[in-house]
């Protein structure tokens, strides 16, 4: 199992040849906590990318790098903060500590950039309802804000929905290198199993940057 060492631990890992030494070395990425399990897992590599790869939405001019700080989809009564997410020691991708908020994985670009930003909430906790409790019911042209730490706000719009086992997770098609500002909003989905503790999907939302201002 390969880990990271400091010369790959570079804010693009998941675009291009970054997004391969991210999924195959590791294989699996587990993000869990309090009972709900989200699994990234390899898949063939042969598989064709995503249709996010062909964004039915115009895409708007990429911005620069700048932090996420806020995230806010209205079609659902989202508004909630970032968290930063990194990699714990035994290769698992870090989550949010709370079901509140939301995490950026910052070994990707920011909301905004080129490629595949990657954001994960917790749909649910023992405790009561995750921020990403009503992900599923986002429908394609709804709108996704980014308010980002240079004063700018990035505005996605939904392309699809899809879940998928996670036992058989297409890697390559969430964090395929992409030629345009995408986003992606995971959390489970499907089943859960007290036995196991886990929920059988996950849940991503696909989302293309369409806009960008500093007034919202």
């Amino acid at each position: 199992m390969m880990l990271f060492n400091s010369e790959m631990n570079t804010k693009k890992v998941l675009i291009s040849v970054g997004v391969v030494l991210l999924v195959v070395g590791f294989g699996i990425l587990i993000a869990s906590q309090g009972g709900v399990t989200t699994y990234l897992t390899q898949k063939n590599s042969q598989e064709t990318l995503a249709t996010s790869s062909r964004p039915i939405f115009d895409p708007a001019r990429p911005l620069e790098d700048s932090d996420p700080m806020r995230l806010r989809i209205p079609d659902i009564f989202v508004d909630t903060n970032f968290v930063p997410l990194g990699l714990q020691e035994n290769g698992e991708i870090e989550i949010p500590k709370g079901y509140t908020e939301v995490g950026w994985y910052t070994y990707g670009p920011t909301p905004g950039e080129i490629g595949p930003a990657v954001v994960l909430g917790h749909v649910d906790s023992y405790e009561g309802p995750g921020v990403f409790l009503s992900l599923g019911q986002l429908t394609e042209g709804d709108y996704v804000y980014v308010d980002r730490a240079d004063g700018t706000t990035a505005t996605f719009r939904v392309t699809v929905l899809e879940r998928y086992d996670r036992s058989n997770f297409p890697t390559e098609k969430v964090y395929g290198d992409i030629t345009f500002p995408g986003l992606r909003l995971i959390t489970c989905s499907g089943t859960y199993s007290q036995e196991t503790q886990e929920y059988d999907r996950v849940l991503v939302v696909y989302a293309t940057l369409v806009d960008s201002d500093d007034t919202k």
